[in-house]
């Protein structure tokens, strides 16, 4: 059965007749674990009128008992084709120029939206905004902070400085997609980077230095699950894209295809160590040499080697005292 809300969280009056300045788009399915924050942590956004649609896929947890509790959110919950299919059906709903994309386990720092939206307008030209991103673990510890990079050339050749865009901190403008296409409902785990590749064609990207989001990592969330399966939605991509006109760029992409795979494994193991599951950490390492058999030759190696030094030196007490990189929004 499909069931409809509407509304227009943070600060948007659909009876005055105020069209929302942003529109955030929520895919989820049986997200009743995290949803509420993801809800909570756009309804605090001040300064900017939003208009936030949630897609759920039909959840049977409670999800869907806990979307009636927020009359100011758009949504709706049916079957769909995966994540891609449901963004696309967002996407559709939307009536605000701009977009966000806001996964249920993830959230918005307080303030971010309106200061994106705020480049937005200074920034006439700009088309795709890309923020900064801290990965948290369930209880919301920082684990790594991803600071920003946005250009056609990390893009492409994003193995070289370990370059990606997260779309939790990405903000569009709506008539992009109308442009260059939608999500590709082929894929399911590198839908956004097809994206972005294909939206390199035509236009530069721009960076804002601010932490918009963060992006929970636990053990149900769909990238910690599907490492492997990204990588190779990322190689079908570099098929489509690079092989019919660019056969030797081809090769050379995939290379790094395996190296990101190797180093993300490689972050999953240090996780799993820190959780103290010494099983799943040495599954990760080796999942890791399986792409990448000489790991010494893995940039990637040295500070994972480090980071498990320092940990089995100091202890976990004394090395999550360490300063780390995770500035304030």
């Amino acid at each position: 059965m499909n069931h409809v809300g509407d509304g227009n969280s943070g600060g948007g009056d659909r009876e005055s007749g105020d069209a929302p300045e942003i529109s955030i788009i929520t895919p989820c399915y049986n997200a009743v674990g995290h949803l509420r924050d993801a809800i909570e942590s756009v309804a605090r956004q001040r300064g900017v009128r939003i208009e936030h649609i949630v897609v759920d896929a039909g959840s049977k947890d409670g999800t869907v008992e806990i979307l009636k509790q927020f009359p100011q959110v758009r949504w709706i919950s049916e079957s769909d084709r995966g994540q891609a299919d449901a963004f696309n059906k967002g996407l559709a709903l939307a009536r605000g120029p701009l977009v966000g994309w806001l996964n249920a386990d993830d959230m918005y720092e307080p303030g971010a939206v309106a200061r994106v939206v705020q480049f937005f307008h200074q920034h006439p030209e700009a088309v795709l905004v890309n923020g900064h991103l801290v990965r948290v673990d369930p209880e919301g510890k920082p684990l790594e902070f991803l600071p920003a990079r946005s250009s056609r050339f990390w893009l492409r050749h994003f193995w070289l400085k370990w370059y990606w865009l997260n779309h939790p901190s990405t903000f569009y403008r709506k008539s992009l997609f109308d442009e260059v296409g939608p999500i590709d409902e082929s894929l399911h785990y590198a839908l956004d980077y097809d994206f972005y590749l294909r939206a390199s064609q035509r236009h530069e990207f721009h960076d804002i230095d601010l932490l918009t989001t963060r992006m929970r990592v636990h053990p149900e969330a769909k990238t910690s699950q599907g490492w492997d399966n990204f990588a190779a939605d990322v190689r079908r991509t570099f098929e489509k894209v690079w092989k019919p006109g660019h056969p030797l760029f081809y090769r050379y992409s995939l290379l790094g295809v395996r190296m990101y795979a190797a180093r993300s494994h490689l972050a999953e193991s240090f996780i799993a160590l820190r959780a103290k599951d010494r099983r799943s950490s040495v599954a990760e390492f080796k999942r890791a040499a399986a792409w990448w058999p000489v790991l010494p030759l893995l940039p990637a190696f040295y500070p994972y080697a480090v980071r498990v030094t320092l940990r089995a030196v100091l202890g976990e007490k004394l090395y999550s005292r360490l300063p780390r990189r995770t500035p304030s929004a």
